[in-house]
């Protein structure tokens, strides 16, 4: 598996990842992947889990959302994704199932986090962690901020790369570095 986190700051939106994918050998990759859709949406994927499996429902989300009919709205994008998702990942055994944190944007809209696992696509209102060391960037936020602070991107980088630093020490199944995104 893997450790994502997706931060909501006073001045935008991090994604995090380590970048090694743990399966029958340990090999680099990249784990956040962005798709324009036109020039009016962006959906940027953290991932975990089994790569094929999740890359190939990021595609299957990213043809969905293509292919709308409807205004594409944040809230229309979400809505499609939990039609998509499960079909998408419904074959792939338990313990290697995708989990995402997802940011989408529109022009007309401001950038929004929501953490997908299978058919949920639950809104993030100030963090997430998805994969086996997410229970550790857990601990280590709750540790850092009081939950009535919203910290800015900056304050938010330090205490982010020491989760992913810890997972990757503690957990078997993180390694290699960080990957980070701002929106």
């Amino acid at each position: 598996m893997t450790m994502v986190a997706g931060f909501v700051a006073r001045d935008g939106l991090l994604l995090c990842s380590e970048s090694q994918y743990t399966g029958f050998t340990k090999d680099p990759g990249e784990k956040i992947v962005t798709r324009a859709i036109g020039d009016d949406a962006r959906m940027t994927f953290a991932l975990t889990g089994d790569e094929d499996y999740a890359k190939s429902a990021i595609e299957d989300c990213y043809y969905a959302v293509k292919g709308m009919r409807k205004k594409r709205s944040i809230e229309n994008i979400r809505e499609r994704l939990k039609i998509v998702i499960p079909v998408a990942v419904e074959s792939c055994c338990q313990d290697q199932r995708p989990e995402f944190i997802v940011a989408i944007s529109t022009k007309s809209e401001k950038a929004c986090l929501f953490s997908i696992r299978e058919g949920a696509v639950r809104p993030i209102d100030r963090c997430d962690f998805r994969g086996t060391g997410g229970y550790l960037g857990k601990a280590i936020y709750k540790s850092f901020w009081h939950l009535s602070l919203l910290p800015t991107i900056e304050e938010i980088l330090p205490v982010c790369l020491y989760a992913l630093s810890v997972a990757r020490r503690n957990d078997a199944a993180c390694g290699g570095g960080p990957q980070l995104d701002r929106k």
